[in-house]
C-alpha cells in the first residue's frame, strides 16, 4: 500500500433502519478508518468512538477479519503487545459476529447514548 493510503468507512444508520432517525442520541456518526502504518505490514484501525455499539462492533470485526484472512495476518487489540490469529478472533468476538445485521441493529437502537 502507498505510504499516504487512508481509508474511512461510516454506517449512515438510519438509511437502513427507519427507526434511527426516531432516535434523539449524541451520536451521528461512527468512521472507522484503516491506515497502513508507514514502513511496516502493519495496518491500523481508528475509531471516533470509544464506546461503539453492536452494529458498528460487529461490521468493524467483519472488516478486521476479511482484511487479515486476505492478507495472512494476525490481529492486535491491544497496541501490539499480542497477537491473535483469525480464528481466535472470532472466537473471541463470537457473540458479536454471530449476530445478523438486523439483530446487532436492533441492540444498537437500545444502546444508543441520548441526548
Amino acid at each position: 500500500m502507498q505510504n499516504e493510503f487512508k481509508l474511512a468507512v461510516s454506517l449512515d444508520k438510519w438509511l437502513n433502519d427507519g427507526k434511527w432517525s426516531e432516535v434523539k442520541t449524541k451520536i451521528y456518526f461512527e468512521y472507522i478508518e484503516i491506515n497502513p502504518l508507514k514502513d511496516s505490514n502493519i495496518i491500523e484501525f481508528v475509531f471516533t468512538h470509544i464506546k461503539l455499539m453492536t452494529v458498528d462492533k460487529r461490521a468493524m470485526y467483519i472488516v478486521v477479519l476479511e482484511l487479515a484472512k486476505e492478507l495472512g495476518g494476525r490481529i492486535s487489540e491491544d497496541e501490539m503487545r499480542t497477537w491473535r490469529s483469525v480464528a481466535e478472533f472470532e472466537k473471541k468476538h463470537k457473540s458479536i459476529l454471530s449476530l445478523t445485521f438486523e439483530e446487532a441493529n436492533e441492540r444498537s437502537l437500545k444502546e444508543a447514548p441520548l441526548k
